[in-house]
């Protein structure tokens, strides 16, 4: 039961690069007494998306961008990204991978277990601030995996602005995928469907399992710092 309760609001943080000049605070842990259920997204009426883009990830993966979305050149901070124009830095739909030892796959099965290490590798992090996150069990089409939200701040022209977020992630074939919603302050809810929308088309090719060699990891590193009270 301990480790049940523990996984619905720990003390954790997700390892950001700070930009300079910008802090970080800490968020105090709650726990709620009952254990997460998985919250399964109705996939009709999700924005439509465009043509798939892949092979990505060493062929692992195809991945289709809200239709009309652009799409920024490749960096190695993330597999891809999607902008609604190329003016556009925010929404913000950005897709990162990385070797993952703890399951091989995730699925309706053990995503209670995903979640639960998911919470822990949050409370085992040393390196960086703590704070409180909701992480729950989610499934949008043939996407199972766990969600949660953060809040953090970014260098935006000559000031810093607040930006929401809101992360999936999943395992396949021993990869950890993230896809991740960037949003300016208020505009979270309005561009989750996108979100939802790009997680239940994305393709996973068997071609791309265990036989592949190890890679670095894709996009681990943001310019967002995490702000208090999130």
């Amino acid at each position: 039961m301990g480790s049940v309760m523990k996984l619905l609001h720990v003390c954790g943080v997700v390892c950001l690069v700070v930009t300079a000049g910008l802090l970080a605070g800490c968020g105090r842990s709650q726990r709620d007494p009952s254990p997460p259920r998985l919250r399964t997204v109705n996939v009709d009426g999700l924005p439509e998306r465009g043509d798939p883009i892949g092979p990505l990830d060493q062929q692992r993966i195809e991945v289709a961008p809200p239709k009309g979305w652009y799409v920024p050149s490749q960096t190695s901070q993330w597999i891809i990204r999607f902008t609604p124009s190329e003016q556009m830095t925010y929404p913000s739909i950005i897709v990162r991978a990385e070797d993952y030892q703890g399951l091989a796959n995730v699925s309706r099965a053990n995503v209670d277990e995903f979640a639960e290490q998911v919470a822990e590798a949050f409370e085992n992090d040393k390196s960086a601030t703590k704070r409180s996150v909701a992480i729950a069990p989610i499934e949008i089409g043939r996407f199972v995996g766990v969600s949660y939200r953060r809040r953090g701040k970014a260098p935006y022209g000559l000031k810093e602005i607040l930006v929401e977020r809101l992360l999936l992630d999943t395992v396949v074939a021993g990869r950890k995928y993230t896809i991740e919603l960037q949003t300016r302050d208020g505009e979270l809810e309005s561009y989750e469907p996108y979100l939802f929308a790009v997680a239940a088309g994305m393709h996973f090719l068997e071609t791309g399992s265990a036989d592949k060699s190890r890679q670095p990891e894709a996009g681990s590193e943001s310019e967002l710092t995490e702000k208090d009270g999130a």
